[in-house]
């Protein structure tokens, strides 16, 4: 379980599991070892994430308690990126202003699930994670297990998870500590909204 924490906003400093020598395919399903030794922690409001690190990689599993779809949020204390999961792909950043923090352009979604996979999938998948740094598996049906991939840089040092539950439209999140708009509803339902509070340092410390 998260550490407790005072309430001032301080950041969560928690190991990372280190990966062995197979890293996870990024397909949605745990195949033997490819998770061996992750960091797992419980959502507040049920479900697990997993952690793994490898070199500037790291790799994030996210497991609801039912169907829905995942969102990370990915920043420092100037920029955040929203990474959503669900039958697509989707990026979208905020800028921290003097007063408040603002959207950039709306979520482009982007390697979707299809009843028929394109025969582009894996050359879109590529080209995803190369432009975007980051790559997850999608589901159109709601999959509870989603696999992502984040290529980190000095930018990318805090990380929150939030799991939105399509039964009941409940979203479950880790750490404990966040509350601010990186649970916002309508971001996690894939409407991202122009300005939200966001606050970084209470995630977790991916460093």
């Amino acid at each position: 379980m998260p550490r407790l924490l005072p309430w001032i906003a301080l950041p969560i400093y928690l190991a990372i599991g280190t990966a062995a020598a197979v890293t996870p395919t990024i397909d949605g399903v745990a195949k033997p070892g490819e998770w061996a030794g992750a960091r797992r922690e419980k959502l507040v409001g049920g479900g697990e994430v997993w952690l793994l690190r490898a070199g500037n990689d790291l790799y994030v599993a996210v497991e609801g308690s039912g169907t829905g779809f995942p969102s990370l949020c990915v920043g420092d204390a100037d920029r955040v990126e929203v990474l959503h999961a669900s039958a697509a792909l989707g990026t979208v950043a905020y800028q921290r202003g003097a007063k408040a923090w603002s959207r950039g352009p709306g979520f482009e979604w982007r390697v979707r699930d299809l009843p028929e996979p394109a025969p582009t999938l894996s050359t879109d998948r590529e080209s995803f994670l190369k432009e975007q740094r980051w790559l997850a598996n999608t589901s159109r049906t709601g999959a509870p297990f989603r696999e992502f991939r984040i290529i980190l840089d000095a930018g990318r040092r805090f990380l929150g998870v939030v799991f939105l539950s399509t039964n009941g439209m409940q979203a479950a999140y880790w750490p404990a500590s966040v509350n601010d708009g990186c649970r916002d509803m309508d971001l996690l339902r894939g409407e991202a909204p122009h300005s939200v509070e966001l606050t970084p340092s209470r995630w977790h410390d991916i460093e």
